[in-house]
């Protein structure tokens, strides 16, 4: 995987269907993908924007942001929020929107 996910058991079949269950690389986080016949993904729509799901926090945000651009994945420019934050979103290979994010509180 190209942001560094591990595999953390293998997929198993429960009650909602077949599950993956995968780790960021320090271990702190939980991932759970669900297989489904249907094509879906992670975003919703608020006020007729598409928003993602959750944010990956990133000590080195340009580093981040260059690696998987140079990895051919699909960026957006760094914003900036004044001087205590700045983010981008990227796709992942399903679709989804992922937002990477720096701040001075992390």
């Amino acid at each position: 995987m190209k942001l560094g996910f591990k595999l953390k058991a293998p997929k198993f079949k429960d009650d909602i269907g077949f599950v993956a269950v995968l780790t960021p690389p320090e271990g702190n986080v939980v991932l759970l993908f669900v297989e489904t016949k249907n094509h879906t993904t992670a975003d919703f729509l608020r006020d007729g924007r598409l928003y993602q799901t959750f944010t990956l926090n990133c000590p080195d945000l340009e580093y981040t942001h260059q690696s998987l651009k140079n990895n051919g994945v699909e960026v957006t420019e760094i914003v900036k929020r004044g001087e205590n934050a700045k983010y981008f979103v990227f796709t992942d290979p399903s679709g989804n929107h992922i937002e990477a994010a720096w701040s001075v509180w992390d």
